[in-house]
């Protein structure tokens, strides 16, 4: 109850920054774990993946690892998360981006 008190503190239009951020400083802290927290890692940064990250490099390796997520969430039988993290993943990519990272 105090975690969400103190997220509606934060005002509307700044929460989707808030979660990209906080999944990026997620990432950036855990990369000895990341692997382990992949989930939690991306269903933030996804919030606000397209208002926020506009190079093509970094839009491709957010995808990979929108990948990466799919793929675990496969192998636990969790097709629903797998769908939307291949869908964003997919979303984040250009016609140029099929062609130049085709795996």
């Amino acid at each position: 109850q105090i975690q969400q008190a103190a997220y509606d503190l934060i005002p509307k239009e700044q929460q989707d920054i808030f979660h990209f951020f906080l999944g990026l400083t997620l990432s950036k802290k855990a990369k000895s774990t990341r692997k382990d927290i992949l989930f939690l890692i991306l269903d933030n940064v996804n919030i606000g993946i397209k208002k926020f990250v506009v190079d093509p490099e970094d839009l491709i390796q957010i995808a990979n690892l929108n990948l990466q997520a799919g793929n675990k969430a496969i192998s636990v039988s969790s097709f629903h998360s797998a769908a939307n993290y291949l869908e964003v993943g997919i979303g984040l990519l250009d016609e140029q981006s099929w062609v130049s990272h085709y795996d």
